[in-house]
């Protein structure tokens, strides 16, 4: 038996269905299918079949005029231009495929105080012809890793402007684009940690504290490699004096507490542990931890991580 709130969302999607259709673009009434199928029925409830198609085809030109590897925009819809007009400010995302991206955005947005009215998310492979316009969207089975982009549609509860709207822009920016910079980094600051490990346990003492010491430090920084924490920056401070900085210790953009200015105790030879007083941009909105681990050979690694599973309490 069919509800009536089936029965109304299978009306609605295909009045949407048909609006999209008639563009005469096929490769967007696709897109509006797939478009549909995400938004949940209480997010349906907000337009009208004309408005919806309205707003689809407003954010596939977006997607279709995006060249960059991430392309950002931040307005608010003009009736006149694009047929239809929200409540609040919109936030459209095209990007190639990142971790942590639509958990980075709500960060950015809870830290603003911004309510999210209605969201769109969807991964879809996008093939280009030589005129860089989206010609298919192919099948998963012919799809390419290199097709997919993360298409993303946020509409606010408030209509920012003027400063405010400059601002929410420049937030979300910085915020993606420190997390481009530790997905492109995450590659080195792995390499850095096994390079601490296989310091540790080079010129290994036959017995011993020291030798103990430094099985067990070896031991963590495996665990901490098995995608148990994300690395959000690598410091190695070496003994004579130059640092080799990764991910965020890299980015101009951010006051990264290392817990550098701490004195280190004397003669201590395992890890310690400290809570930093950055807020981690990316993944969960959660004070960063610091890793701190003296070397053999007198230098220090610096690991600024976040775990990656939280419990109910954010621990």
């Amino acid at each position: 038996m069919i509800t009536t709130t089936e029965a109304w969302l299978k009306q609605t999607r295909q009045a949407c269905l048909d609006a999209c259709a008639a563009t005469g673009n096929e490769v967007f009434r696709q897109f509006g299918e797939y478009a549909l199928k995400a938004l949940l029925v209480d997010e349906l409830r907000r337009y009208t079949p004309h408005s919806l198609s309205a707003c689809l085809q407003d954010f596939w030109r977006f997607a279709d005029d995006s060249r960059q590897d991430v392309e950002i925009r931040v307005f608010n819809p003009d009736m006149s231009k694009v047929g239809w007009r929200p409540d609040g400010t919109v936030i459209e995302v095209c990007s190639v495929e990142m971790p942590f991206l639509l958990n980075t955005l709500r960060s950015v947005l809870n830290r603003s105080g911004c309510e999210i009215q209605a969201l769109l998310d969807l991964n879809l492979p996008l093939r280009r012809d030589r005129f860089s316009r989206i010609k298919t969207i192919p099948a998963s089975t012919d799809a390419l890793s290199t097709d997919y982009r993360t298409l993303i549609h946020i509409e606010l509860a408030t209509l920012y402007d003027g400063e405010d709207l400059l601002a929410l822009d420049a937030d979300i920016r910085n915020a993606v684009g420190m997390l481009q910079k530790i997905v492109t980094a995450f590659p080195r600051m792995q390499t850095l940690c096994r390079e601490a490990g296989q310091m540790l346990i080079e010129n290994l003492p036959k017995g011993g504290d020291e030798a103990v010491n430094r099985m067990e430090c070896h031991a963590f920084l495996q665990w901490m490699l098995r995608s148990h924490f994300t690395f959000l920056a690598v410091l190695h401070e070496k003994s004579h004096g130059d640092t080799e900085k990764s991910g965020l210790a890299s980015w101009s953009g951010i006051e990264l507490d290392t817990l550098a200015g701490l004195p280190m105790p004397e003669q201590h030879k395992g890890i310690l542990f400290g809570k930093s007083l950055t807020r981690s941009p990316i993944h969960h909105d959660r004070h960063a931890d610091v890793v701190i681990l003296p070397m053999p050979d007198g230098s220090t690694f610096r690991f600024v991580v976040t775990p990656d599973v939280l419990d109910a309490d954010g621990v």
